[in-house]
Order: C-alpha cells, then structure tokens, then sequence
C-alpha cells in the first residue's frame, strides 16, 4: 500500500510540475524507477542535471527508500523514524553492522602475503593467489565466495629457485606477482611472463613471453593488455593475437610500478614513489601527481579505485621500538590520500597511527584495517588487528574494534562487507 501510494503521489508531481515528454515519461512510472534503481550511484546523480523531470523522479522518496532497502538492510532495520532522502542515504554508516559480530568461515588455503590481496572482479567472484598445505608453489582460486572449495591452479611450470648475481637475489619463476580478469580469460603474472586462463573452466590457454621484468600490475580495455613491470616500463599487448606491440618506460630511472589501473579512456600508473601520471590509451603522458618520495619504498602501498574516486595509502614513516620487550617490533605512520578521478585534485588527505593493511569505502565513510607495533615483514595474523571508522567529512573515528585476526582485504559486495584475513573470509551485513 505504501508502494503505491508514494507512487501516486510522485505522479501528482510530476505532473504538477507540467513537466515536458521525453521517452522516460512516455512510459509508466514503475518501469521509469526500475530503469533508475539499474544505475550506479554516480550516474543516478548525474540524471538530475538532464532534465526538470528525470530530477524529480530521481530525488524522489520512494526511490531512495528501494535503494537504501537494498544496500543497508541490517543499518535500516536498526535506524527508528527513518525518512529516506537522497542525501540521508549517503549518511548511512557502516558503524551498526560491524558492531554486529561477524560470520566466520575456516578457508581451505591460505592467501599469499600480498599488500594487495585477493579482490572482487567486475562479475563478483574472488581472484587471490594462495599457498595449499605444505605445498610452497603460488596457485590462484577464482570463483564465487560461496564455493571456494574448488580446484586451485597452478602455473604450468615446475617450481624452481633461480639465483640471480653471484646468489645474492633468486626468484621462483612460479611465483605470482598480479592477476586480473579480461572477458573470458584470467591473466597471472608470473615473473616475466603472462599465463592465459579460460575463464569458465580455468583451462590454460598460452603464455607470452619476452616481457623482461616481473610482471607486478595487469588489466585490460579496448583489446589490449597493459603490463606493468618492476622496472618502471609497461608493455601493450594486443588481445587478440596475444604479441607485444611495444615497451613504454613510464617512471623516472626505472622506479617500480606499483599499481595500474584503466578508468574510462585513461590509463593510470602510480610508481613506488607515488607519483600519479595519466596516460591515454596509446601511453600519451596527459598529467602528473606529485609523489611523495619520502615514502618507504621497500613497504607495498595501497591504491584502489572506488567509484570515481582514487584512494592511496602508504607508510610515511616507521620507527623501531627501543624497549627490551619490543626490540623487534616496529611503530609506524601511514599517510591515507583520496584523489577524484574527475580532475585528479586531492579531495581527502589524513594520518594514522600504525599502517594500513586494507580498506574499502562507503558512502562518506572510510573502513581501515591497521596493525600497530608489528614487524612489517612478519606474519600479520599473529596481533590481529584494529577495525576503524573515519567520517570523512570531519576526518574523525566513529568506531574502532579489536579483531582477532589481521584483515588483508575487504570489498563491498552489495548489502555486505566481506573482509578476508590469511586463512578466514568475515562477513558484515550492512
């Protein structure tokens, strides 16, 4: 009853308004929201600026009502006299749901200690490199969060220590570096090479060769591959015939790519010493972010792109601790920074005590995961680690929570927080 008569009522509006016909309005009122509530968040917003009528139906009551139903059912259940608005609906937290206990699950393996973590692809299913039993070979899983328990894969090599200058450096040319997903394929980056997965049954397709670097950072847009090495170079690769076009050095002396990412028409590349630079498809430098070379290079940063925004975290500073109880313990900054996509100007930038394992963004909130006094280099889980909340409006905590196990990702997957510790996927409902 409620349905229907907030749907009257946004009729009356809209024809109060003597609002002029478009193929929108041409067609009723039902099928118009549900064509809306297919939106993401940005373009929902950006409807507003079309026409006097698609503003109406997209400030409307009821519509903001579906999606806060949708996205923030448990946060919803717990809120008394809540009146659904555009902008209260980007004031929901996520304070409520992980003061809530979370749902545990014992995986089958565990991930590989990796800054980057396993994450959620475009489809939602999980890609992660893991390590099986006594098995020490890299293997990837991909599949959906519900059923983990399938086959993990491997590189189709044995796994072999080569020594590098005089035995001073050695690699295993199994080891997986970055992994990413491209329509039906999966592509592992394993030292200098690219191995081709089919998606739907993880058969291996081919590998390419000749890339001469390790292989840290991979995606994909418009028939081409992007590889980004350890040398501060990235080679183009075309999809179809799986052959290198060319080699691009895309960092000042060969400083190492940390990240790669494709948003829209453009390609964005962040450096160890992060610096930002945005390219065009073709690798046409068009601007460049001032990098922060203070930061400690050796340390793996953070870097994610969340809506149409970038955000970054890296360790400014790390100090030894000089008790005797703490001698191999470690006390740390990190510096958080959120660029917009929109014109790359810094729109967030604040500090925490200790560094930042992972972290996702919702709504104007900000969900870290921090170790304080803990070797950078040791295993995280054994202190776990603190759960914390910052509004990002006033840059202040709104919750913080002691957890037993050290968080090495967290992704939003619709009405749910799903963060995944070494060996135990949690989840929050939101």
């Amino acid at each position: 009853m409620e349905k229907v008569d907030s749907i009257s009522l946004l009729q009356r509006e809209n024809n109060d308004q003597n609002l002029s016909e478009d193929f929108i309005s041409a067609i009723p009122l039902e099928l118009q929201l549900q064509i809306f509530l297919k939106l993401s968040l940005k373009d929902l917003l950006s409807t507003g600026l079309v026409s006097h009528s698609w503003k109406v139906l997209s400030s409307g009551s009821l519509l903001w009502r579906i999606l806060s139903q949708k996205e923030f059912p448990l946060t919803l259940s717990k809120s008394v006299g809540y009146e659904p608005s555009k902008k209260k609906f980007f004031c929901l937290n996520p304070k409520k749901a992980l003061s809530c206990p979370p749902e545990k699950t014992e995986l089958p393996f565990v991930f590989k200690m990796q800054r980057k973590g396993p994450f959620v692809t475009p489809l939602g299913k999980i890609l992660g490199v893991v390590r099986v039993g006594q098995d020490r070979q890299d293997q990837f899983v991909y599949g959906d969060e519900f059923d983990l328990e399938k086959p993990f894969y491997k590189i189709p090599k044995v796994s072999t220590l080569i020594f590098l200058k005089d035995n001073i450096q050695n690699y295993d040319p199994t080891d997986i570096e970055s992994l990413n997903v491209y329509k039906d394929m999966i592509m592992v980056g394993a030292y200098s090479k690219i191995y081709l997965y089919l998606k739907n049954n993880l058969y291996f397709v081919k590998e390419i060769e000749g890339l001469k670097d390790k292989i840290i950072c991979l995606d994909c847009a418009k028939e081409k591959i992007y590889a980004g090495t350890s040398r501060g170079s990235v080679f183009i690769i075309d999809y179809k015939e799986l052959k290198i076009e060319r080699e691009c050095l895309v960092t000042e002396e060969k400083v190492k790519l940390t990240h790669l990412f494709l948003y829209e028409d453009k390609i964005i590349t962040v450096d160890s010493e992060q610096w930002i630079k945005v390219w065009d498809v073709n690798l046409t430098l068009l601007r460049t972010i001032k990098g922060n070379p203070s930061c400690y290079k050796h340390f793996s940063s953070i870097c994610k792109i969340v809506g149409n925004v970038i955000i970054t975290a890296v360790i400014s500073k790390a100090f030894v601790l000089s008790s005797e109880e703490e001698r191999h313990k470690f006390k740390y900054e990190s510096r958080v920074v959120i660029y917009s996509l929109e014109n790359f100007s810094i729109k967030k930038e604040f500090s925490f005590s200790g560094f930042v394992t992972c972290l996702e963004l919702i709504n104007n909130f900000l969900v870290v995961s921090i170790l304080k006094k803990q070797n950078y280099h040791s295993l995280w889980d054994d202190k776990g680690c603190l759960i914390s909340i910052v509004n990002l409006r006033n840059k202040k905590f709104i919750y913080k929570k002691k957890l037993d196990r050290c968080l090495i990702a967290l992704n939003r997957m619709g009405s749910r927080l799903v963060g995944f510790s070494r060996n135990v996927k949690f989840v929050w409902h939101l």
